[in-house]
């Protein structure tokens, strides 16, 4: 069983590393202690863990891995979405669906890249939240869970057991409802949203008309 820790960190003495693109910044406290909670819950019966971290900085990387010794930490890497790419391109008001005036562009966007035969038990995504915007159709908050989505599809693609996988958003908003459903909902505490991972749907994909590339 993972041990359970309680984490007292000295924050003055921690340079939090910033992104270089605004947008996917996530200013949200981590309750550390609550996920060592979570963790324990699914892992009753001991073993290794797997988890694949989306969009933590490498402070919170670090964080992971002295909270969860006994587990095997690994960044996923996500190219951002261009800055071009906006809510209306991707869910255009009007499609031309015969194509009268001009070919329908699809837009994509970058799909997270793991390593071959890399396999997660738990993807973890941090995601931004602009309270103040219109955070439900935000661009990077869609990218980010497509992306999480599809890690947590492709680790339990082809296993041999039938081990759960499972996604955890740490987020202030509410995840997208047609690629996290309720039912699937594990736990929730606070702004921590512990979910099963749909392993028939490929990424999200099938919920979802936009691709990842």
């Amino acid at each position: 069983m993972l041990l359970f820790r309680s984490l007292f960190v000295d924050m003055s003495n921690i340079r939090l590393t910033t992104f270089s693109d605004p947008r996917y910044i996530s200013r949200l406290d981590v309750n550390w202690n609550q996920i060592s909670i979570f963790l324990n819950d699914l892992n009753a019966k001991g073993g290794v863990l797997k988890i694949g971290l989306l969009n933590f900085n490498s402070t919170e990387v670090n964080l992971w891995q002295q909270t969860q010794p006994q587990a095997e930490v690994s960044p996923v890497h996500l190219e951002y979405a261009d800055t071009s790419i906006t809510w209306r391109s991707l869910y255009p008001t009007w499609i031309d669906e015969e194509e009268e005036y001009r070919v329908p562009a699809c837009r994509s966007l970058p799909q997270p890249r793991v390593e071959d035969g890399s396999r997660f038990d738990i993807v973890a995504v941090k995601l931004p939240c602009d309270v103040s915007g219109n955070w439900s159709r935000d661009v990077v908050r869609l990218h980010l869970q497509l992306a999480a989505a599809k890690v947590a599809v492709g680790s339990g693609a082809g296993r041999r057991s039938r081990k759960q996988v499972y996604v955890l958003l740490v987020s202030e908003c509410l995840p997208i409802p047609n690629l996290f459903i309720c039912k699937n909902l594990v736990k929730r505490e606070g702004n921590l949203w512990l979910y099963k991972a749909r392993i028939g749907n490929s990424g999200g994909e099938a919920s979802s008309p936009h691709r990842l590339e």
